[in-house]
């Protein structure tokens, strides 16, 4: 096995945002963005729904997130 510091890397290739199943945000980023990556954007929920974030790079996905918006 070899140690972590030699893993090859699984850099971020695609990231993408759905409001229930409509997606709202995909993001396929270049080669030159930079290492400490912060990404914001903004949208206007018509329904309620699960806000979900997903991170995914060559061979996984690299992180998920997801959020309840409730709308009064």
């Amino acid at each position: 096995m070899r140690p972590a510091s030699q893993s090859p890397r699984d850099t971020l290739e695609r990231s993408e945002a759905r409001l229930g199943e409509s997606l709202i945000l995909e993001w396929l980023p270049e080669t030159a963005i930079a290492q400490n990556l912060y990404i914001e954007f903004t949208f206007r929920a018509r329904e309620s729904a699960v806000l979900k974030m997903i991170w995914s790079g060559q061979r996984r996905v690299l992180a998920k997130a997801e959020q309840q918006i409730t709308l009064s």
